[in-house]
This record gives structure tokens, C-alpha cells and sequence, in this order.
């Protein structure tokens, strides 16, 4: 599946996009009330869900990388969601007891969250559970979570510092962590540059050489 154009790929505000394979997209926001919007890519119009209210901080949307649509909503209590993408409605819902989550991703089976003061936490894509990490804090604003296309997990958080971070989805430890100098920032997105697998510069050495043989038998 290609992404050929930036609206939030991070996911990391109320907004997030899903393309799919012919390049025909949709985008989703939250309501305020946690409700489900739909627009066109190619003309940002809406295609569905409900109208537009008043955003409640902490409302967070992300795809994994099958195409499951998870969120974070307050509607007078906080929960984890999961979203049908085609009907726009719930079909998955877990209360977050001691506080909101922030800058949602998921990946392979996990869905990870920043707690207040910037710690790592997962649930279960299945069950919406914890699974690990810290307890729900205060959440501060502008905290952020994107994965690469290759799995790497980048994070943006506040604690008296603004911080860039990587972590380690695997024990939700920072491995990597630089200030941000004058200001915070808001909807991540990473992307890497994957590399030919050694099977296709095979191949394209072999299909060169036959060429050549090919040449070298018209000469003759």
C-alpha cells in the first residue's frame, strides 16, 4: 500500500488517514464527543459520520500497520476504542481508570500510549488491556507517538523539557532522546527508506548479464 501524500500519517492529533491501494484515501477525525468523521482525500470533503463538536484534549486516532483503526476518547469517562473504519462505529471499548492517554500508535498486535509524564504504555489491540508500562499520569500537551514504516517507534513528550525519543516497543525503555530547544512540537510522522531486498539486485544482475549474452550472440 502506498502513501503518496501527508495529511497526519502520525496520527498523532484527532486526525488520520488511510489510503488504500488505488490511491483513493480517507481521512478520520474524532468529534468532540468521540464520534467518528470520514472526509475525501482529493477533495477534504466529508463522506460521514457526525457533525463537529466541541474537541476534548487527549482525543487521539491510529492505524496499525493490518489497517485497524484505534482511539482515545473522553466522553465523561476515558476510554480506548476501536473504530470500524467502513461504519464509523465502535466496535471495541475499555474505560482508563487514574487519568487520558496521549499520542496513540499501534503495531503488530500492540497499542502504545504516553502517559503524563512521558512513559511508555501497551495494551492489547485484541482486549484494549495494559499489558505494560507505567500508570496514567497528567497529560501534557503536544505529546506525540508515530511509527516508521520499518516499526520504529518515535515519541515527542513534556516534562519540563521538550524531548524527541525513541523507543523500544519491546521494553518500553527510551533508547534514544535529544532536547528540543525553544518550543514543543505536535503530529509526528516518521518514515525510513527501506532497501532493496538482496533478491531483486540478483535478479537485476541476472536479467543484465542475459541481456549482454543476448548482444554478444546478434554480433555474431
Amino acid at each position: 500500500m502506498k502513501i503518496s501524500r501527508l495529511f497526519d500519517a502520525a496520527c498523532a492529533s484527532v486526525l488520520c488517514l488511510y489510503l488504500s491501494s488505488a490511491d483513493a484515501g480517507t481521512i478520520f477525525a474524532n468529534t468532540g464527543n468521540g464520534s467518528l468523521m470520514s472526509f475525501d482525500t482529493d477533495t477534504l470533503l466529508q463522506t460521514g459520520g457526525a457533525s463537529l463538536t466541541a474537541v476534548s484534549a487527549g482525543q487521539e486516532l491510529t492505524f496499525d500497520n493490518s489497517g485497524r483503526l484505534f482511539g482515545e476518547l473522553y466522553d465523561g469517562s476515558n476510554n480506548l476504542v476501536e473504530y470500524d473504519p467502513t461504519t464509523l462505529s465502535i466496535i471495541n471499548q475499555t474505560s482508563l481508570a487514574g487519568g487520558r492517554t496521549t499520542g496513540l500508535a499501534a503495531w503488530n498486535g500492540s497499542l502504545f500510549a504516553l502517559t503524563g509524564n512521558g512513559s511508555l504504555m501497551s495494551f492489547d489491540t485484541n482486549t484494549l488491556l495494559q499489558t505494560g508500562g507505567a500508570s496514567l499520569a497528567a497529560v501534557s500537551t503536544g505529546q506525540d507517538l508515530t511509527f516508521d514504516n520499518s516499526g520504529r517507534l518515535f515519541g515527542q513528550f513534556y516534562d519540563g523539557n521538550n524531548n524527541l525519543v525513541e523507543y523500544d516497543p519491546t521494553t518500553l525503555s527510551i533508547i534514544n532522546q535529544a532536547s528540543l530547544a525553544g518550543g514543543r512540537t505536535t503530529g509526528l510522522a516518521a518514515v525510513s527508506v527501506v532497501p532493496l531486498p538482496s533478491a531483486v539486485w540478483l535478479f537485476s544482475t541476472g536479467l543484465l548479464g542475459l541481456i549482454g549474452i543476448s548482444k554478444r550472440k546478434k554480433t555474431t
